[in-house]
């Protein structure tokens, strides 16, 4: 599981916690659709593993409870980030968590996947920085995919990933 202890603040935090661990696990079914043999050949861009694979990395990471989620206050108050990773820990701004729940989750889900690739052989990140051109980038893709199945149950398939 990912773990989350907040004293009271963040339920929104909270709630994306709790639906990024269901999500990515085997059962549930954004699991079970992601890692179904029809996204074998689907290669997110900037990776040389397919989203499949991607995802059951994810799953391992989640099921032993690696990986943390903490709340952080960033000296540069006007800073852009939304969240950083350090070692297997996800470091939420605290100025940027006035939004949706989803857009929260979008973002945990966005970070465990640089968490998993930066402990694997594999290469899925999306470079740079600079989001621009990289929405098809694993943790770009995977964070969207969480988002949008949480604001409307609506699961991708193959050919509407292409067209994203």
């Amino acid at each position: 599981m990912i773990n989350y202890n907040e004293n009271n603040e963040g339920m929104r935090t909270a709630t994306a916690v709790k639906y990024a661990n269901k999500y990515l696990v085997q059962g549930h079914p954004f699991y079970d659709h992601y890692t179904s043999p029809q996204f074998v050949g689907f290669k997110p861009d900037m990776a040389d593993t397919n989203l499949m694979n991607i995802i059951l990395l994810m799953s391992g990471y989640i099921v032993s409870g690696q990986i943390a989620v903490k709340h952080w206050k960033p000296w540069n108050r006007w800073t852009k980030a939304i969240a950083m990773t350090k070692g297997k820990s996800i470091n939420l701004n605290v100025r940027r968590m006035y939004r949706p729940t989803g857009s929260i989750l979008n973002t945990i889900v966005h970070e465990t996947v640089h968490i998993v690739d930066s402990h694997h052989s594999y290469t899925f990140g999306h470079g740079s920085n600079d989001p621009t051109g990289k929405s098809k980038t694993a943790p770009y893709l995977i964070g969207k995919l969480a988002e949008e199945y949480y604001e409307t149950g609506k699961l991708y398939s193959y050919n509407e990933l292409y067209a994203l």
